[in-house]
């Protein structure tokens, strides 16, 4: 699933560039929050690969998981101060919907694609 996440980060930041082309800077501060759980669960995975086995026996997995759940709870609260960028209830209400359905859904992707190798 890194793969996917790197593309997912390419895909918003060439939405980042398009906004910064056309001078839209809330416009960006609201696309911002969709990056935590893709470059936290590449993060995530780099500590769990690389890292974690020379230093502790802890099932890298479990880690993953852990750091992903952490990323969506993270990326919940970025969206809910992102959302302060609008001025109507309904709008605020429409963005936070359909960036926090993108990121749980993509959080419990990436969970689920983990919990096989998981060893509990």
């Amino acid at each position: 699933m890194q793969g996917q996440c790197l593309a997912i980060l390419v895909i918003l930041t060439v939405l980042v560039i398009v906004y910064l082309r056309r001078e839209q800077k809330t416009a960006i501060l609201c696309v911002l929050p969709l990056y935590a759980l893709p470059v936290l669960h590449l993060l995530g995975y780099v500590i769990a690969s690389l890292v974690l086995p020379k230093v502790s026996s802890f099932d890298p997995f479990k880690l993953l998981v852990l750091i992903d759940v952490v990323a969506v709870a993270a990326s919940a609260l970025f969206i809910g101060l992102a959302s302060n960028n609008f001025h109507r209830k309904r709008s605020k209400t429409i963005y936070s919907v359909c960036c926090m359905g993108y990121t749980c859904t993509l959080g419990l992707i990436l969970v689920l694609d983990m919990l096989p190798q998981v060893r509990f």
